[in-house]
């Protein structure tokens, strides 16, 4: 496990600085102003309704971060789980 143990927190790592660039893509995003929202208000009711104008379509760059930060984190569980199988060991009957 000891060998493993370096590796699993580089993945982390890792996963933790695709996160802060998801944050700065997702904020660059929504300060672009990516929707447009319509308020329709109806004097008879005094209801206000909400109407989803405009929405860009999100970047594949947040998605391709979103997908990297996943996938080190399932990597760091995958060896953090194969540590203890890997001490284990089965004698053969004979």
């Amino acid at each position: 496990m000891a060998d493993r143990l370096p590796l699993i927190f580089y993945k982390v790592e890792r996963a933790e600085k695709h996160i802060e660039d998801l944050l700065l893509a997702c904020e660059a995003f929504f300060d672009s102003k990516p929707y447009e929202i319509e308020i329709k208000v109806d004097p008879d009711k005094s209801e206000r309704s909400y109407h989803l104008v405009r929405m860009a379509e999100v970047p594949d760059e947040i998605m391709l971060i979103c997908g990297d930060a996943i996938h080190n984190l399932r990597s760091a569980l995958d060896y953090l789980a194969y540590c203890p199988c890997n001490r284990l060991t089965v004698a053969t009957p004979v």
